[in-house]
């Protein structure tokens, strides 16, 4: 049995797993890399799992300062919690970890997709970026490559400022703007998988739906400041094909590979510009919940107590 995990929202992995880790691989997008990087490094998982409400509360998100001409969102905040402090990951059990990690981003410079890989199976490759089949794959070495990854990974184009550097000619941004999706579960699936775990945190929504007004204001954006990737926000996008793969696998069910899909409920999705710590610990718990009735038949050594640090008072 092959055991891949995907996922392109993050809360619900945190403490995924008590003792062994039995998933063979991992492909993440965007705020669902983070939660992996502290499964992999293990003994700091609980830490991480307050992050997305402490720091995400400190001035991580501030829609003032569009009128200030600032960047949105400042993942310098959270990054910096990842390279050093008490909620620093764990670099040598990332980097010598058995399970095959994927990080995906896109390269603004000429709108290929970057897959960072992690973990033993790349060490003894050549390190940094070359392009094998139209695609960037950067082989990563030490703490520096992981925290490029993350960083490339989760940024938002517009909301979070210019470009993540990789290397000389490779400028990165979110994932979720890659040939991989926002949750690349065609990767997972196409990796020759025999189960497939996905983490869901979008609302059943027709793959024809309407884009909000923030998405239509990105899409100028893009298309006017890296015309290489706007065409990610232009007609039918791997998202679409996504949610056609996961309603198409919901409907048939019991094929392999076998694909189970952890949904939050829709009530439980807060909005991606949430800042009230107690709103994102409560969808954190969600998740996790979530993700426990799905694994449970599966007889995976999961880590069943919810013990996430409450939010801090202010």
């Amino acid at each position: 049995m092959r055991v891949a995990l995907t996922s392109g929202a993050g809360m619900a992995e945190y403490q995924l797993f008590g003792g062994s880790n039995p998933i063979d691989r991992f492909d993440g997008s965007s705020s669902g890399v983070p939660p992996w990087m502290y499964i992999l490094a293990g003994k700091r998982v609980a830490e991480g799992g307050s992050i997305p409400y402490d720091e995400l509360s400190q001035g991580f998100i501030s829609l003032r300062n569009l009128v200030r001409h600032r960047r949105i969102v400042n993942m310098d905040l959270m990054n910096n919690a990842f390279r050093s402090g008490p909620k620093a990951f764990e670099f040598d059990n990332i980097l010598n970890h058995p399970t095959e990690t994927h990080v995906y981003a896109r390269s603004v410079n000429d709108g290929r997709l970057v897959d960072f890989n992690i973990g033993q199976h790349s060490l003894d490759q050549e390190q940094g970026p070359h392009i094998e089949n139209d695609e960037y794959v950067y082989f990563c070495h030490n703490p520096e490559d992981v925290l490029k990854a993350v960083a490339a990974t989760t940024h938002l184009p517009f909301y979070g400022g210019p470009p993540v550097k990789v290397a000389k000619n490779l400028d990165c941004v979110d994932g979720g703007l890659s040939a991989a999706g926002r949750v690349p579960l065609r990767r997972a699936i196409d990796s020759g998988a025999s189960h497939v775990f996905v983490f869901w945190t979008d609302e059943r929504v027709s793959p024809d739906y309407r884009r909000d007004k923030y998405e239509k204001f990105a899409a100028w954006w893009l298309h006017r400041r890296h015309p290489g990737i706007g065409d990610y926000w232009l007609g039918d996008n791997e998202h679409r094909h996504t949610i056609r793969t996961i309603n198409q696998i919901e409907q048939d069910g019991g094929k392999l590979p076998l694909v189970e899909i952890v949904r939050v409920p829709g009530h439980e999705i807060p909005s991606s510009t949430e800042t009230d710590p107690k709103v994102i610990y409560r969808a954190t718990l969600a998740g996790r919940m979530a993700m426990l009735k799905v694994f449970e038949p599966y007889n995976l050594p999961l880590d069943t107590t919810v013990n996430f640090p409450a939010p801090k008072q202010r």
